[in-house]
């Protein structure tokens, strides 16, 4: 690569001329908008999210060693800690546990008269919880049966429809669910 600093071009090697400039000397509209800021989240912005998911609180310190309480007062609006590691953690979109209903069941939406919904499986849901099914039902479950791998029994869940529809149909998926 050449430099022909006379015109203020420099030469490539498959001989294209580029033009250099001095940007502190050109005044540019660009620069003119721009503010810094952050492309992602801030340590600030875990102020009001919850950690949860698949990292433990030892995977946490081992990650981000020099973490501390100070760094979500001080640094809020950066990404970087006191100590000038970069916090890429993201918010939990882990979703504890999806299956497909596997027979055609009307649920009761009384709770004192469950119905067992058979399902693909339920090990990665809570023992009881709320469920979100892809027909928009929200169903209320007080338990699950997971059956041992291999065993050749049915997953299921015990629960009521609390809103939606009350029918669900073979295929139908099925997600952990967090009501506000």
């Amino acid at each position: 690569m050449a430099v022909i600093l006379g015109t203020r071009l420099v030469r490539t090697r498959d001989g294209t001329l580029i033009p250099v400039n001095n940007l502190s000397r050109r005044n540019n509209t660009l620069y003119d908008n721009y503010t810094a800021g952050n492309a992602f989240y801030t340590i600030g912005a875990f102020d009001s999210l919850k950690f949860e998911g698949d990292m433990s609180i030892g995977e946490f310190i081992a990650t981000y060693p020099d973490l501390t309480i100070k760094d979500f007062d001080l640094r809020k609006n950066s990404a970087y800690t006191l100590s000038g590691d970069f916090f890429n953690m993201g918010p939990s979109s882990n979703i504890r546990g999806f299956t497909k209903v596997t027979s055609n069941v009307t649920i009761s939406t009384n709770p004192d008269i469950p119905t067992t919904i058979n399902v693909l499986g339920s090990r990665n849901f809570y023992d009881s919880g709320w469920l979100l099914s892809s027909n928009g039902s929200i169903i209320k479950y007080d338990s699950k049966f997971t059956p041992a791998v291999g065993s050749g029994l049915q997953s299921t869940f015990t629960g009521y429809v609390v809103s939606g529809s009350s029918t669900l149909s073979i295929g139908n998926e099925l997600i952990q669910y967090s009501p506000p």
